[in-house]
């Protein structure tokens, strides 16, 4: 599945997602991320391995807290990254083991 297909995909539940250099970006909001990962690791796309979970802290920005997960599916060889601001002071997110 091309990039552009997965963020087409994606776009029908979450509208903030982009294609840039060939890898597809959505941002989620905090209450959203665990019914978000879910339905993208059981739904069409099979996105099951978490590959890494990170942090940028962004100083002058609003939101300036940024966590990533980068998912990936073994079966259809496709990627994608979920990204979730944080605002100073409040930056509590659930677990997604």
């Amino acid at each position: 599945m091309t990039p552009e297909l997965v963020a087409e995909h994606v776009r029908a539940r979450c509208p903030d997602t982009v294609v840039a250099r060939g890898e597809v970006t959505t941002i989620v909001e905090r209450d959203d991320l665990l019914a978000t990962l879910e339905w993208l690791c059981e739904g069409d796309l099979s996105l099951r391995v978490c590959s890494s979970v990170t942090a940028t802290d962004w100083p002058d920005a609003d939101p300036r807290l940024w966590v990533v997960y980068e998912l990936s599916s073994i079966e259809q060889h496709h990627r994608l990254r979920v990204k979730v601001g944080l605002a100073d002071g409040d930056a509590h997110l659930p677990s997604v083991t």
